[in-house]
């Protein structure tokens, strides 16, 4: 019914499943034709009054950061990681077995190139991080980010990025596993580079994006979808229609891509630290472990923060 009336009050406007695009209709406090007249006046405000939010977090069933930002994965990836750091036999042997495999198929140049491609994604990741919480820390747009607490994001993404490098240490001597390649003086478990990837796209991809993206509802790239005021219809021109990397349209596409994204930088640089034979199979596993309970804890706090937010906000708000 509400899909009916709003195409034929509003006409040219079309409605995606809301699945799809993100967007709910939420019911009216006040009869859709003040919802209209309210909309029509506030025409000359950019975007219609709407307020803007990214599709990685229109869509609970599928954005990657509802799913990585619960209690059960940060609860398994932590016994995963325990696990992992127990001396069993049948982990020596894997770890063995790759470590000649590694070594049969390549050379030296080989892995010097494998060691530097495993440094690609936590540098680059670290300086979007940087770029995005430069960005973030301006007063403008902390103002056009208001659905968000930025400042609540911007300290939990470099908090979560400090914990990652005390924690990976203080395990690395903790444990004391000897590195696949003798002579070198640090130790082997977990993987540094692993957990870092990890840590720095995920907070990047999840954390930091979402408010970046509200700064430019206009932005092409990952979608960014608009929520409706209580009473008023979303507009046609308010809805995109695209996605970052080609990967279709929607929220779908959004949580998607970012997790493509994010499975890349970890895989890729797990990889690379393990044909460069600087870490055990294990090693990088445990980093990834390690690095998905740390994101996992950053995603809790940032939900935790932003609902207490949006329960204070909806308690401001005058009853009409």
């Amino acid at each position: 019914a509400c899909e009916m009336a709003a195409s034929r009050l509003v006409p040219g406007w079309t409605r995606t499943p809301a699945r799809r695009s993100g967007i709910r209709l939420t019911s009216a406090r006040r009869p859709w034709s003040d919802g209209l007249a309210s909309r029509g006046s506030r025409s000359g405000n950019h975007g219609g009054g709407h307020s803007c939010r990214a599709s990685g977090r229109g869509s609970a069933e599928t954005s990657p950061s509802a799913f990585l930002g619960s209690t059960p994965v940060l609860l398994f990836s932590a016994a995963e990681f325990g696990v992992l750091s127990l001396d069993l036999p049948t982990r020596n042997a894997v770890d063995e077995g790759v470590r000649d495999l590694v070594l049969a198929a390549t050379n030296e140049e080989t892995r010097a190139t494998a060691r530097e491609v495993s440094n690609v994604f936590p540098e680059v990741y670290l300086c979007l991080v940087a770029l995005a919480s430069a960005r973030l820390a301006s007063a403008a747009c902390s103002e056009r980010s208001r659905p968000y607490a930025t400042r609540t994001r911007v300290g939990v993404a470099w908090a979560a990025v400090c914990v990652a490098g005390i924690a990976v240490d203080l395990a690395k001597n903790l444990f004391g596993r000897v590195r696949p390649q003798l002579g070198l003086a640090s130790f082997a478990f977990p993987s540094g580079h692993t957990c870092a990837a990890c840590v720095l796209s995920g907070a990047f991809l999840w954390i930091l994006l979402d408010p970046l993206l509200a700064t430019k509802p206009s932005s092409r790239g990952f979608s960014v979808t608009t929520e409706p005021e209580p009473g008023t219809l979303p507009s046609k021109e308010a809805v995109p229609s695209t996605s970052f990397g080609g990967f279709g349209v929607g929220a779908d596409a959004d949580a998607k891509t970012r997790a493509f994204l994010w499975f890349l930088a970890t895989s890729v640089t797990a990889c690379g630290r393990v044909e460069g034979n600087r870490h055990w199979v294990s090693d990088t596993m445990g980093g990834a472990a390690l690095g998905v309970v740390i994101l996992s804890a950053a995603l809790l706090a940032v939900d935790a923060v932003e609902t207490r937010k949006k329960a204070a906000r909806k308690e401001e708000e005058p009853s009409t």
